[in-house]
């Protein structure tokens, strides 16, 4: 069977599963700025014109996105979000992408929706603004969210974990609930991807970014540190542009990047890799097919430039039949 056909296989299973997020929805909101050579009456400094603004759904809410984008069958979101603006905004864009949004709930009256406000100067990005990336959930609210989680997974075929805030959605008292939740539903192919090594979260797949492992490492050092930090789980190691290594069953093996040429944006790629990954998993995938359809989709997201975007099975097909 050729590659192609193969994926197409993988991509029409996915149509069929149900998958679950949760962890940190955020809002990217660009600002595209202009000078229109306006200062200010009382402070003389120039004005920045916001000429327009677009907002996409960031951190988790990417991923969701993302798993729309593949076709998957059911896209569930849970996680804290706020009632604010960028919290509406957040929900009507998944939602509108045909995203469940019901588990998108704020934990307190008064909890600020994260957001990423990207101020674009000459299509260049530059200094970001950040907001509610400093909250923290209690206990109660971890009680409530781990509940919610585990009634929306008896339903689903995978959960994907996904921390953009440090501690965010994902707090040590969190991370054990759910690596119980894990035990307890074997049959739910669950993926983890975050910010930091978590040793609060056992027996669950991660994805890890090679910078996790150590700064100027080459490939054979990052698989000999990759194999010991699985334990025996499944682990992908993403390499940027040199692809993706996958630990499964105590044997690792590399996966090969999809040649991109320049200009390019990585905005939101980790965020495309798992929610390939983790379809690919819930449609019964070995990990390295898995990873082979990670690394076409982010192939694709990562020329959509000053945007989270996304992968379409149309766009990764067209990719994989271009490089037969």
């Amino acid at each position: 069977m050729s590659e192609v056909s193969e994926l197409e296989e993988l991509l029409a299973a996915i149509s069929e599963v149900r998958v679950a997020v949760y962890g940190d929805f955020a809002l990217d909101v660009y600002w595209e700025l202009a000078d229109d050579g306006e200062h200010s009456l009382e402070t003389a400094l120039p004005v920045r014109l916001v000429a327009a603004e677009r907002c996409a759904p960031g951190g988790a809410g990417n991923v969701a996105a993302n798993l729309a984008a593949l076709g998957a069958a059911e896209v569930h979101a849970i996680g804290p979000a706020g009632d604010d603006a960028h919290g509406r905004r957040l929900r009507e864009d998944l939602a509108g992408r045909g995203v469940d949004v019901a588990g998108l709930k704020p934990p307190q009256p008064g909890w600020v929706t994260p957001a990423y406000a990207k101020p674009m100067w000459a299509g260049r990005e530059t200094q970001r603004f950040d907001f509610g990336t400093r909250q923290r959930l209690g206990e109660e609210h971890i009680e409530r969210l781990a509940a919610r989680v585990a009634e929306t997974a008896e339903r689903c075929d995978a959960l994907v974990l996904n921390q953009q805030i440090e501690p965010g959605a994902l707090p040590a008292a969190m991370a054990r609930r759910l690596s119980v939740l894990a035990a307890e539903r074997p049959e739910v192919a669950f993926l983890a991807d975050t910010r930091r090594v978590m040793d609060d979260l056992s027996g669950i797949p991660r994805q890890r970014n090679a910078a996790s492992f150590g700064a100027g490492l080459d490939t054979p050092q990052i698989e000999a540190l990759a194999l010991e930090a699985a334990g025996g789980d499944l682990l992908f190691v993403t390499l940027g542009a040199n692809g993706i290594l996958v630990v499964e069953n105590d044997r690792a093996r590399h996966v090969a990047a999809v040649p991109v040429a320049d200009p390019i944006d990585p905005v939101g790629a980790g965020d495309t890799t798992s929610a390939a990954l983790a379809g690919a998993r819930a449609a019964g995938a070995e990990g390295h097919l898995a990873a082979r359809l990670a690394t076409l989709a982010a192939a694709v997201t990562v020329r959509k430039l000053q945007q989270t975007g996304t992968a379409s099975p149309r766009e990764i097909l067209a990719l994989a039949r271009g490089l037969e």
